[in-house]
């Protein structure tokens, strides 16, 4: 996996470029500034939030944009001096708490708190604050709270990969009354219908349940929990990972499953007509979003009929129901 870049290294990095530049740089140093600030979005946020804190807590002005050097201006008494003198010692304080702050403040002046959701066919990437990366299914909600002691993530509804960045305070993602628990790893938790699923693609995960008992899995496992039935461990498919790529692949795979998975990214949903049909047994690789096409090909495999309903929605019936 790539390395990922911290959110606390690239602070200290824009607290380095504002000292620096606001110390008469030379044009050599605006130069790399802004190969730096201009090499990842987080950088630009990073040094623009400091620098305007700088500004209020000690009225400095970093370089605009980290171009041209602020004009000194004369001291023209003593008083002056020392005014600046403690405007310079507020900044430092200030930048210091940036810094170090997870050190020095409690927990509740670090908090973090976002929420992230999609919308029916969307699939969507976020950075997190401690640099893991947040992947969310379609129609999925996820609600993160990050302090200086933990990281900790509460998915409501839908699916969700996480790629958890290393760092030494614990990453638990919350499903329904369990609790996943990994350091630095890749997996994913779906709740769906008060089924939820974990499944390890790289690393570690201990799942903890709310009723009790604790489950450990190893890469390639997948842990399913529903209707209040025992955990079942089970071996997970290549299909079941490629749903960011918005490919969904089923391996001998039950119709009326493979029907729910492909109804999630689609407003237009696709209907089964008997009970009987979502026995029937399906592999192949679909575009997540195509409802159409899936129906298509599903018809003309199992000989159905597919019937376009009056609100938009797909039918499929067996022909053969009707004459027995």
């Amino acid at each position: 996996m790539a390395f990922i870049r911290t959110r606390g290294r690239i602070r200290r990095e824009a607290a380095d470029w504002l000292a620096r530049l606001g110390d008469g740089a030379a044009e050599e140093s605006h130069a790399a500034f802004r190969r730096w600030y201009d090499a990842d979005p987080r950088h630009a946020e990073a040094y623009d939030r400091m620098a305007a804190l700088w500004s209020a807590a000690g009225r400095i002005h970093a370089p605009p944009e980290g171009i041209a050097a602020q004009e000194r201006a004369p001291r023209s008494s003593r008083s002056f001096g020392f005014a600046l003198a403690a405007c310079v010692v507020g900044g430092i304080a200030l930048i210091s708490i940036l810094l170090l702050g997870s050190r020095w403040l409690p927990d509740s002046a670090n908090e973090q708190l976002q929420s992230f959701a999609t919308a029916v066919g969307e699939i969507r990437e976020v950075v997190l604050p401690d640099g893991s990366r947040l992947v969310l299914d379609s129609g999925s909600r996820v609600e993160a709270r990050f302090t200086a002691s933990q990281r900790l993530l509460t998915l409501r509804d839908g699916r969700a990969r996480f790629v958890v960045a290393h760092e030494s305070r614990p990453f638990v993602v919350r499903a329904a009354s369990n609790e996943v628990i990994a350091t630095g790893t890749v997996f994913d938790v779906s709740l769906l219908q008060d089924r939820l699923a974990v499944l390890l693609i790289e690393g570690s995960v201990e799942v903890r349940r709310g009723g009790g008992g604790v489950h450990r899995l190893a890469a390639g496992q997948k842990l399913v929990i529903a209707n209040g039935a025992p955990a079942e461990n089970q071996r997970a498919t290549r299909g079941e990972t490629l749903w960011p790529t918005r490919m969904l692949e089923f391996d001998e795979t039950p119709l009326r499953e493979a029907v729910a998975q492909v109804n999630r990214y689609s407003r237009v949903q696709l209907i089964l007509g008997d009970e009987r049909i979502g026995d029937l047994r399906v592999s192949g690789a679909y575009r997540a979003g195509d409802v159409s096409g899936f129906a298509r090909s599903l018809a003309a495999a199992f000989s159905l009929r597919l019937d376009i309903l009056p609100n938009g929605n797909l039918r499929l019936v067996d022909p053969s129901a009707a004459a027995r």
